[in-house]
């Protein structure tokens, strides 16, 4: 998104990305309204990327009973706030991005030079940017787009904290397809694809929701690190069978999408 928004200002951009774009699997993300909006300003081709609007939310407070049900809607987010809730395939939404910075636009020529198996060993803060195998190149600018575990972070910020989290998480996708044959699943769904559903547990949450028209559906399993281990210390989230100790407290729908 940088290197768009770079270009469309008129500067001469350069990418270095360390992997190959070969393997990225990925999970499913959510653009709330305010990211939409940007998407939209750049030119973003959200039918192309199989954007998701976002129907309703649907908080399940009683694991016993379905039915139980908070829910706010987000039907009118757009007249709201200019845009609607959309979630993507991250590879829906990272390859769409590609083609923006890479190819031309009927307002832009110019592109993003994309430079792929690179990796930056270090930078350095009059712009230069050195790579495996000792060869750097200067630039006026940099931008570091390496998450807040930057390697980098020193060079602009005496004693950087060390990046903290409290909570771990289980990713999983499942194809709407395998899942119709459960009664009790497809109750669950009763109110549509498109909607994000929260469920809480002791310490731990799942959240569901849809991407690629509801076709997938991205499960978000958020559960505190020492849940992963036991009593002599070792790690649970190794083995297979660890889901089944996440989900045990959420509804059995759930634990049916996620087993």
């Amino acid at each position: 998104m940088a290197a768009i928004a770079l270009l469309e200002s008129g500067h001469d951009v350069e990418i270095y990305e360390r992997s190959q774009f070969k393997s990225e699997v990925g999970a499913a993300i959510s653009t709330p309204p305010n990211s939409a909006r940007v998407l939209n300003y750049y030119g973003f081709d959200f039918e192309r990327a199989r954007a998701t609007t976002a129907e309703k939310y649907l908080y399940y407070d009683d694991p016993n009973n379905i039915d139980k049900t908070r829910m706010v809607t987000c039907t009118d987010y757009t007249p709201r706030y200019g845009a609607p809730w959309l979630f993507f395939h991250r590879i829906d939404l990272h390859n769409e991005l590609k083609v923006l910075a890479t190819e031309p636009t009927p307002t832009r020529r110019s592109v993003a030079r994309l430079n792929l198996g690179v990796k930056v060993s270090d930078v350095d803060i009059d712009g230069t940017i050195h790579f495996e195998g000792d060869a750097s190149v200067q630039k006026d600018l940099i931008i570091a787009a390496d998450g807040i575990r930057s390697s980098f972070i020193s060079k602009v910020v005496d004693d950087a904290p060390e990046a903290q989290h409290y909570m771990s998480m289980l990713r999983l996708m499942a194809p709407v397809e395998d899942l119709r044959d459960d009664p009790e699943v497809v109750a669950f769904f009763k109110d549509g694809l498109a909607s994000i559903r929260i469920s809480y547990g002791t310490m731990r949450s799942a959240v569901i929701y849809g991407c690629r028209g509801g076709s997938l559906q991205n499960i978000g399993l958020l559960y505190p690190p020492e849940l992963a281990i036991d009593s002599e210390g070792n790690d649970l989230s190794v083995r297979d069978d660890f889901v089944y100790k996440v989900v045990e407290e959420f509804p059995k729908p759930v634990q049916s999408i996620c087993t």
